[in-house]
């Protein structure tokens, strides 16, 4: 599973399936979603749980959670305290995100004509909001990782939520699975709720 998932209700369910079935033992991979597809695709997994948006895939996809994308940073970067920011006012900030999202949103910058200044590219949530912590810049990323402890950082909407970023459940119908494994993705599928993260 990519590290977003780990403080979501996804993780735990699969917690609850664990103390449900004592006698399994999870081998869980945590990486970002493009090294979780290529492990899918050369099957050294048996599924894996990533976050939207991703070049489509042949595999079966079944969303676990719905999310969007906001805006994390310093109060100082944001001069009014409406509980969201629109996309002028976005541009106008040092922006910082995961690398794999800079051609999405960047895109979408472009073709409604913004400025879009990356000033610092990563793979983690929890990276971005580090360095939203420390002053760096504006943190785009998912609401579900957007919790700081930090008073000063705030987090904002982004008008028109332009953005979505779901955690879904991506496997292969035609690949062996053993019952354990099968257990466990029919037990997150039956479970989920789709319902947007808040």
């Amino acid at each position: 599973m990519v590290s977003s998932v780990a403080d979501t209700e996804i993780a735990a369910r699969i917690a609850e399936f664990a103390r449900l079935h004592p006698d399994i033992t999870l081998d869980i991979f945590e990486s970002n979603t493009y090294q979780m597809l290529e492990r899918l695709n050369a099957r050294t997994l048996h599924f894996c749980i990533v976050r939207t948006p991703f070049v489509p895939t042949h595999f079966k996809q079944a969303t676990l959670l719905k999310g969007r994308v906001v805006a994390v940073g310093k109060k100082s970067f944001f001069q009014n305290k409406k509980k969201s920011i629109t996309l002028s006012e976005l541009a106008e900030k040092p922006i910082i995100l995961y690398r794999r999202w800079e051609e999405i949103i960047g895109g979408f910058f472009e073709r409604n004509k913004l400025p879009f200044k990356v000033v610092c590219r990563n793979d983690d949530a929890r990276t971005s909001l580090f360095y939203a912590e420390q002053g760096v810049g504006v943190a785009l990323m998912p609401i579900s990782a957007a919790h700081s402890d930090d008073p000063n950082v705030v987090c904002k909407e982004i008008e028109g939520n332009p953005w979505k970023t779901d955690i879904v459940l991506l496997y292969d119908d035609t690949t062996y699975l053993p019952e354990c494994a099968k257990d466990l993705r029919d037990y997150l599928l039956a479970s989920r709720k789709l319902s947007r993260l808040d």
